[in-house]
């Protein structure tokens, strides 16, 4: 999955379970999937996509920044892939 369609999706379940738009939360979910996807791949950013519109279905609101990064970080991890030097999900 491409980062484009991850966040087309997000915004899908946004949409139907919370309403309105929140563009900080898509800028850093954005930055978040295009992170996982140049370390670990599509299917890595397959699997944060399904965290994150997951967790909007089930509990009607966005999950956390701080929770998306974290789990990148994990998934990424899961894909046995490592994050750059400079990468800001390093230090989460």
């Amino acid at each position: 999955m491409d980062v484009d369609t991850a966040v087309r999706e997000v915004d899908e379940a946004v949409a139907k379970e919370i309403g309105g738009e929140d563009e900080g939360f898509r800028e850093s979910l954005r930055a978040a999937l295009s992170t996982v996807e140049a370390a670990a791949g599509g299917d890595a950013v397959a699997d944060l996509t399904r965290f994150v519109a997951g967790h909007v279905r089930e509990e009607a609101e966005r999950p956390a920044p701080r929770a998306v990064d974290e789990r990148a970080a994990e998934i990424v991890r899961e894909h046995g892939a490592e994050l750059p030097e400079n990468s800001y999900l390093r230090n989460v």
